[in-house]
Formats: structure tokens, C-alpha cells, sequence
């Protein structure tokens, strides 16, 4: 019995060697369609390095986590031979467009006044107005009646 569970963890061994020696090992990697994203940042989001071993599920989860960080649009890895031996990803990227700036058209007139505002040689406010003409406030015949003491019937 003790000779049968050797020889099966022998067994077991010897597929798990040749499993991890099976797995393809990352010779080059090719980046296409990058503008603002350096290929560092890329291959450090993507867990790539050359000369380690292609784990494709991982490789698969950290794709949904760079989709997540909304920094592309579109992502696709193409596994080719390398001419060592290994693979040769080609990561083909689609970038989210980042606004950088607005540009504001103004009608020159309006730019004159726009500076002067700003350098302070223009105010803009509002006039004082008379009391009786502000918003809220009653009519002037009310007003003097008020101060005078003089009160309607119904005050």
C-alpha cells in the first residue's frame, strides 16, 4: 500500500514538472496603438515581463482590471511563436480619449471687456437704486405714512 501512494505522488510529481515546464515563456511583447500610455505602465497593469512564464488566466483577470480603470477602450493580446521558442504577445490597444483642454472662442469686443475686468481697470456692479424701486420694497406713499406714524384702519 505504502508502495502504491509513493509511486502515485511520484506520479503526480512528475506531471506537475511537466505541466510548469509545458508553460510558455514570454519572449518578446509588442505594443501597437499606444499615444499617452507608456508601455512600463501597460506591462506593470498587465503583470507581463519578459522571460517569466504566460499565465493566461491571469493575464485574462488583469485585462478586466485594466477595463475597470477605464485607461482603454479596447484591448486585444495576440500569442504568436517566437523564434527562440516561447511567445510573442502583441498587445494591441485602443486608448480612452483624456480632454486636455477647452478652448473658449470669444468675439473680441467681448475679450476687451473680459481684460479689463480681469486687470481692474473696469468695474461691474450693480447701481445703487432708489429705496422705493428695489424689489420687495413698498410703494414710497406707504413709506412716509410709516414714518410718520400715520397707520390704515386695518394696522
Amino acid at each position: 500500500m505504502r508502495a502504491m501512494k509513493a509511486c502515485l505522488v511520484a506520479a503526480m510529481l512528475l506531471l506537475a514538472a511537466r505541466a510548469a515546464s509545458a508553460q510558455e515563456v514570454i519572449r518578446a511583447i509588442d505594443f501597437r496603438g499606444l499615444r499617452a500610455l507608456p508601455e512600463e505602465t501597460l506591462t506593470f497593469y498587465l503583470g507581463l515581463e519578459v522571460g517569466a512564464a504566460l499565465d493566461e488566466a491571469a493575464l485574462d483577470r488583469r485585462i478586466h482590471e485594466l477595463w475597470e480603470r477605464r485607461l482603454v477602450d479596447d484591448i486585444e493580446v495576440e500569442k504568436l511563436p517566437a523564434e527562440q521558442g516561447g511567445v510573442k504577445l502583441v498587445i494591441t490597444v485602443l486608448e480612452r480619449p483624456i480632454l486636455r483642454s477647452i478652448v473658449y472662442e470669444v468675439p473680441v469686443s467681448a475679450r476687451r471687456l473680459i481684460t479689463q475686468v480681469a486687470n481692474n481697470e473696469l468695474r461691474v456692479g450693480i447701481k445703487d437704486q432708489p429705496e422705493h424701486r428695489r424689489a420687495g420694497s413698498t410703494a414710497p406713499d406707504e413709506q412716509r405714512k410709516h414714518a410718520h406714524g400715520v397707520r390704515s384702519a386695518s394696522g
